[in-house]
């Protein structure tokens, strides 16, 4: 076993946790160290306040500061005067909302959540301002997951029971796109203006924020799935600009805008465990 590996497997034994956990730790090492390996090749705190969740809140300001622009320009402001009100309205909104979240024991305040409300306004602020265009668009896409009756409890608790609950708050169906227009950055080439290629990040096996184990206020293990693979997940597909799709009706306009928040279902390319895959559907 690769010695990064190892010393991840030797900080969950000789770590705070629960005897359950580290007897399930030591029979993977004798029965599946493959599955083992795989387990902990990367770090496993990316839950609900790695990685992913950064994505949302990023997801989250370019949206907001793309709506707001456009409001500003509806109400009858240039173009540069709503890109910039409606990106400094968005970003002061949202550090409210983390300066709140300062305040709640359950989610903190973040510099890293900070960053990424930055990192969306300014995706947005930049392309407007250079490009009077969004030539790179940030997406998101979900899919309702299916679970077996041994995790169904585990769900419930954790993205609630209803399908919509279950949309906006299981993380092992979402998935975060960065949409490229290619026809923008090559006007000569006779590419659709419409067609988008989408780099995509998403995780599965998500059962905790850090790790796939739960314990109750005495210590005591209520929860421990070890034994599903907590990963990463990037993609490759195509997309659909629909802004690009040309309309003379503001109703029509209004609707293409709302809808390329998500990114359009398409074939995908998909790396994960240090496996290539195809997906039919992404």
């Amino acid at each position: 076993m690769d010695a990064a590996i190892q010393q991840r497997v030797d900080t969950w034994l000789t770590g705070n946790y629960d005897e359950a956990v580290k007897t399930a730790i030591r029979q993977q090492q004798t029965e599946n160290p493959d599955e083992l390996a795989d387990a902990f090749y990367r770090n496993l705190e990316f839950g609900t306040g790695g990685l992913r969740g950064l994505m949302g809140i990023g997801w989250s300001a370019y949206q907001l500061s793309r709506a707001t622009s456009a409001t500003w320009q509806w109400a009858g402001k240039g173009e540069k005067s709503s890109a910039l009100l409606g990106s400094t309205g968005s970003f002061f909104f949202l550090t409210v909302i983390e300066g709140m979240d300062g305040y709640s024991e359950k989610w903190g305040w973040s510099w890293a959540d900070m960053a990424a409300n930055g990192s969306g306004v300014l995706l947005f602020a930049s392309q407007q301002l250079a490009w009077k265009e969004q030539r790179i668009q940030f997406k998101f896409s979900v899919a309702q997951q299916r679970y077996t009756q041994d995790l169904a409890q585990r769900a419930n608790e954790l993205f609630g029971a209803s399908p919509p609950e279950r949309l906006l708050k299981d993380y092992n169906g979402q998935t975060y796109w960065l949409s490229i227009n290619p026809k923008s950055f090559m006007p000569g080439s006779r590419l659709p203006g419409w067609l988008n290629i989408a780099f995509g990040y998403g995780a599965t096996g998500m059962w905790g924020g850090f790790a796939n184990t739960a314990f109750d206020h005495g210590g005591n293990v209520t929860f421990n799935r070890i034994d599903i693979l907590r990963q990463r997940q990037w993609y490759l597909s195509p997309d659909l600009d629909f802004t690009r799709i040309k309309t003379s009706h503001k109703g029509v306009k209004t609707a293409l805008l709302l809808l390329n928040c998500v990114k359009f279902p398409a074939p995908a390319l998909e790396w994960s465990g240090r496996r290539l895959r195809t997906k039919w559907v992404q």
